[in-house]
């Protein structure tokens, strides 16, 4: 992946002298999913207060006079979010090697029957391939009823003629454990995850959360995870500050992404900051975050 134009309006070796952190309040937050960490440096402080940060600028992002707009505004708003967490739980689990598979039915089912058997495929997933993780989002379509998407930390065998080694290598139990199996509704499509098309995450959360919001899945559980996903780390205090030292400037990292917002409500504005431990895009000067 080729590493992006820097649209922050200072670079990361100047933002990152402001930070602060003591026990009252910080400027910063540091995200580290999988092999990517994200910064985002404040013009103002902002108060530890023991409660959820809200997001920055939610407000100025969806103001508008017509509570039409402002209500699509923040719809969208949300959406963002929603793909960008949903991204970032993405990173912290799955990586190159892993597998994205498309379930499709061969007729078309009602919206109940299709959560139904969708379910019913992750339920036996989880009995049949030990240690499996998966993030499964269903995406309705216009013509073809109902779609599955399910990024799994495995590659199985989509016929019984291919388990052999998978069964041999304990990957799956038995032939019960190929795809075919855990679906005789209709086709599979499996597709290798790759990293070297960009930020894993990103791109598979905006793909799979698209049509989320379709009329159809109102009040409808559209999102499915395994118990067993780890969580992201989120960081916005010393402990921030000596990891962005050890993982970013001693290490020369250079930024992949960066962009400045101005004008966010209540902190005024802000820098934030992508890096890519895998990437090998580096600087080769260091420097002391703080002295």
């Amino acid at each position: 992946m080729k590493k992006n134009q820097v649209q922050a309006t200072v670079p990361f070796s100047v933002a990152c002298q402001k930070l602060y952190a003591d026990a009252v309040g910080s400027n910063f937050k540091v995200v580290v999913a999988g092999p990517y960490i994200e910064v985002q440096v404040y013009e103002r402080n902002i108060l530890h207060t023991g409660k959820p940060r809200r997001s920055v600028g939610r407000q100025d992002k969806c103001a508008s006079d017509d509570p039409i707009e402002r209500n699509s505004n923040m719809k969208a708003y949300r959406a963002r979010r929603k793909a960008r967490k949903l991204g970032r739980i993405i990173n912290e689990n799955f990586t190159d090697g892993d597998t994205f598979i498309t379930l499709t039915f061969q007729t078309v089912k009602e919206i109940d029957e299709s959560l139904k058997a969708f379910r019913r495929f992750l339920q036996e997933l989880q009995r049949k391939v030990p240690g499996v993780k998966y993030i499964a989002v269903v995406e309705p379509h216009q013509r073809s009823g109902y779609h599955l998407h399910a990024i799994i930390n495995r590659q199985l065998p989509k016929d019984p003629e291919e388990a052999a080694p998978f069964i041999k290598e304990g990957v799956i139990k038995s032939k019960k454990g190929c795809l075919s199996a855990l679906w005789p509704h209709g086709f599979i499509h499996v597709k290798i995850l790759d990293t070297e098309y960009g930020n894993l995450g990103h791109n598979l959360a905006n793909y799979i959360t698209k049509a989320t919001d379709d009329p159809r899945m109102h009040e409808k559980h559209k999102v499915y995870r395994s118990d067993n996903l780890k969580a992201y780390t989120t960081m916005c205090d010393c402990d921030g500050i000596s990891f962005l030292q050890r993982e970013v400037v001693d290490k020369g990292l250079t930024e992949i992404y960066s962009y400045t917002q101005d004008k966010v409500d209540y902190v005024g504005s802000y820098h934030y900051f992508a890096f890519n431990r895998l990437e090998a895009h580096t600087s080769q000067s260091s420097s002391r975050l703080v002295s």
